[in-house]
């Protein structure tokens, strides 16, 4: 009986051993496999092709979340529908219009606009871009331009009324001098709290007068008291992508574009008290992000494809891991984790440690040529940009 319930158990455990694949012993070396997983969910795929018929459209390449995050601006229409704009609403993914009595304004001010409404082809005073869209207070703001403003002409801040349905003010922002070679404004973000706007102005010193420090640089603000110089410098180096705004502690971050055996800066700017620090970061900064505690600083170079961790406070490098070049954003897409979008894919790396523990390559959206310019990333989200189309995805830990 002993004998043939012995058989009977061997032979049971022969055909579970043959039907149940086992776990091998992980050998010395070999790659450790994530632990988290991801799930993400596509939440609407929008094409922003050029349009010159009507309804004209523009893209804007790098575009940005306005509205305390409850829009995301997509671009504009063009000379001829000026003052008219495309933005994606988040709680529905509807792609809205909003529009600007720009013409209006300019027709109703001719002593500053004397050429306003004078006729031709192309407008006299050509909007640039929307700076910022706050529906809670009901203001918005706009960059206009003198048509030729490389050449000679204004950069003008015009302040519209949402509630009033009007532009109320306009005021001088830049205007190229005969040292000026041009002008480049970019918003640096936008405060409700103090209802303050931040734009970086750039100025290029034409090449007989520049020296060794050819560009101007300045943060300034924008409020209803007027405009105010935060900070002002001259670097050797253009700005570069950004700039990159932090608004739970009100600072930006200005980067330098620098290749070969360059070296560039980037410009920590206090925007409450105008301080500034000055510290090194990699070539081709293409990427920043701000971690949860606003202790550390992440800097990836599109070039080398290292990520820089670097201490806010003191300015030197804390860590580096190289993740791969050809990426243009990173973003922290989680509280604990960074996020840094390649044309190939997405790496999710531990703050701390930067230790990536998930990869989800592009193709999982997109098969065709694969090039994530103008990609940006907020909390769970990412805005994936490829050429002309734009997907919203979700992310979430499981």
């Amino acid at each position: 009986m002993r004998r043939r319930l012995l058989i009977a158990t061997v032979g049971l455990g022969m055909v579970i051993g043959l039907g149940t694949p086992t776990v091998r012993a992980r050998k010395p070396g070999m790659r450790h496999m994530p632990q988290r997983t991801l799930q993400n969910t596509l939440r609407t795929k929008l094409q922003l092709k050029f349009t010159i018929k009507k309804p004209s459209f523009k893209s804007q390449r790098y575009g940005e979340l306005m509205d305390r995050g409850r829009l995301f601006y997509l671009g504009m229409g063009l000379w001829y529908e000026q003052g008219k704009y495309y933005m994606l609403r988040m709680r529905d993914m509807k792609r809205i219009v909003v529009r600007a009595p720009v013409q209006r304004f300019l027709l109703a001010n001719r002593r500053m606009f004397p050429r306003a409404g004078s006729g031709g082809r192309l407008p006299a005073y050509a909007v640039q871009r929307l700076l910022f869209y706050d529906t809670t207070h009901q203001v918005a703001g706009i960059l206009l331009g003198d048509r030729q403003y490389r050449l000679g002409g204004r950069m003008i801040y015009l302040h519209w009324d949402l509630k009033k349905k009007r532009i109320t003010r306009a005021m001088v922002l830049a205007d190229r001098t005969a040292r000026l070679h041009w002008i480049s404004i970019r918003p640096a973000g936008y405060s409700p709290k103090h209802r303050t706007l931040y734009l970086q102005v750039m100025k290029k010193i034409q090449p007989n007068l520049g020296g060794a420090k050819p560009f101007e640089v300045s943060v300034i603000g924008v409020s209803k008291s007027g405009i105010k110089t935060l900070t002002a410098f001259r670097t050797r180096h253009s700005l570069s992508r950004g700039p990159f705004y932090d608004p739970a502690r009100e600072r930006v971050l200005l980067v330098e574009y620098a290749e070969g055996k360059n070296r560039p800066s980037g410009y920590l700017v206090d925007l409450v008290r105008g301080r500034r620090e000055r510290f090194a970061i990699p070539l081709v900064t293409y990427g920043v992000a701000f971690g949860s505690n606003g202790k550390r600083i992440f800097a990836y170079s599109a070039v080398t494809g290292n990520v820089w961790v670097i201490n806010a406070k003191t300015g030197r490098r804390l860590q580096q891991k190289r993740v791969g070049g050809l990426g243009h954003a990173a973003g922290m897409i989680f509280g604990d984790t960074l996020l840094v979008a390649r044309n190939k894919g997405m790496h999710f790396l531990d703050a701390k440690t930067l230790k990536q523990w998930n990869y989800v390559p592009t193709r999982t959206w997109h098969s065709g040529f694969m090039h994530v310019q103008g990609t940006l990333v907020v909390r769970g989200r990412v805005f994936l940009r490829t050429s002309d189309l734009l997907r919203v995805i979700d992310f979430k830990k499981r």
